[in-house]
């Protein structure tokens, strides 16, 4: 697979096909490890730190309650916006 480097603010920029990406567990932001190793460009994605907090917001909805109470949401623009509309 080919792909083609572009200048950036403070060196090269590599576009990693998509496909290829997440073969290699890859993502936007992901911090990574770079070194040369018999000529070669080695990339690979650094494992998160236990230092660095887990935002609480990814783990909303993993285990919902139950509670036979009528759903909230089904007029939430009515409560939004005060409106008689449904």
């Amino acid at each position: 697979m080919q792909s083609t480097l572009d200048s950036g603010s403070d060196g090269l920029v590599i576009q990693i096909p998509a496909s290829l990406a997440t073969q290699a567990g890859l993502r936007a932001g992901m911090t990574i490890e770079m070194t040369l190793s018999n000529g070669q460009l080695v990339i690979v994605p650094k494992e998160q730190s236990s230092a660095a907090p887990v935002d609480p917001i990814f783990g909303l909805g993993q285990q919902p309650v139950t509670c036979n109470l009528p759903d909230a949401a089904e007029h939430h623009d009515r409560y939004l916006y005060n409106s008689s509309d449904t």
